[in-house]
């Protein structure tokens, strides 16, 4: 039998051989509810009865047979994304490593936000105490601090930068990293 399946937020349903049956999204709750549209409020209805949404599974002799292909296709889906997810981390990775050599082989560093950004990066991925700071157009400190389990690297310029695009005017505090509600004083890149 050809079997569909739709989501909502708290159930998954089941199209099969022209029923409607519900369950839980739990992958192990083989417990089906067989539902009459008569019976369901309208909108629950009509929700049922329309096309959309509806994502048919393939031909199954049973419930169990189509609800175990399910778990398989959302299964293969999640990895995918997890594969996608991880190839777009290591992009990410690679060219914050490649702006941070890239400024590392100057011999002083022009003090732009966007170069904050990368030192910041950078730092905030080192420990403290290996940390060999670069020359940079502007004097300046930077510290690392642990915020709840999370690390943050600050810098405070000698003298005040300014950025329109990012919305930046004299300022001279900024930081990477940390929680939420930690380091308030630093505008954040």
């Amino acid at each position: 039998m050809k079997t569909h399946i739709k989501e909502s937020k708290t159930k998954t349903y089941f199209k099969f051989n022209n029923e409607f049956f519900s369950t839980s999204h739990n992958y192990e709750d083989f417990n089906f509810e067989k539902l009459n549209i008569e019976n369901l409020q309208e909108q629950q209805s009509y929700s049922l009865k329309s096309e959309i949404s509806w994502r048919e599974i393939g031909d199954f002799d049973s419930l169990i047979d189509a609800k175990n292909a399910y778990v398989l296709i959302l299964i293969e889906e999640r990895l995918q994304k997890k594969l996608e997810h991880d190839k777009f981390a290591e992009r990410i990775e690679k060219e914050k490593k490649d702006a941070w050599l890239s400024l590392a082989a100057l011999e002083i560093i022009p003090a732009t936000i966007e170069n904050l950004r990368i030192v910041l990066n950078h730092l905030n991925t080192q420990n403290w105490g290996s940390w060999v700071l670069p020359k940079m157009s502007i004097g300046y400190l930077a510290r690392q601090y642990d915020c709840d389990g999370i690390t943050a690297t600050t810098i405070e310029l000698d003298k005040p930068i300014s950025d329109e695009e990012n919305g930046i005017q004299n300022e001279t505090m900024f930081k990477i990293g940390g929680k939420q509600g930690h380091l308030t004083k630093y505008r954040r890149l």
